[in-house]
């Protein structure tokens, strides 16, 4: 069987802290993959934050240069053909802007969850928000 591609781009999924954003991120890619798509990347905001060169700080400027860092990972990505998948926070606006204005296809999931939903057992959200999410995947072209 021929493995299945997607065309490169970036479904960025970003939301408070302990929303499931890196939970839905590993659903997804596992789901693809078990459907034979397999030019899929996670690029998880900590887990890149942790391998950058230097140290990087919490505060809105330091955040927004680990943003652009994991936007400049996700061209990278795109360009060898893949999609990737981004979990991270990014709560300013004009960052979120600015990085859409340098990725093509570019998704943004915004998972809306109120901070008491936040401290449920992960599983119990992300297979809501996965099953919902390639609801809207299926009819939305990268």
């Amino acid at each position: 069987m021929k493995p299945k591609t997607l065309f490169p781009g970036t479904i960025w999924i970003t939301g408070p802290s302990m929303s499931g954003k890196t939970t839905l991120g590993r659903h997804l890619q596992d789901a693809l993959e078990s459907r034979g798509i397999y030019n899929v990347e996670l690029l998880d905001g900590p887990d890149v934050r942790n391998n950058l060169e230097g140290d990087h700080g919490y505060s809105v400027k330091e955040r927004s240069v680990v943003v652009f860092e994991i936007a400049k990972l996700a061209l990278e990505c795109n360009n060898r053909g893949n999609v990737a998948i981004v979990c991270t926070i990014s709560h300013v606006k004009e960052v979120r802007i600015a990085v859409r204005a340098r990725l093509d296809r570019f998704f943004e999931v915004y998972l809306k969850c109120p901070l008491d939903v936040c401290s449920l057992p992960l599983d119990i959200i992300s297979n809501f928000l996965l099953n919902s999410f390639f609801a809207i995947l299926l009819w939305t072209p990268l």
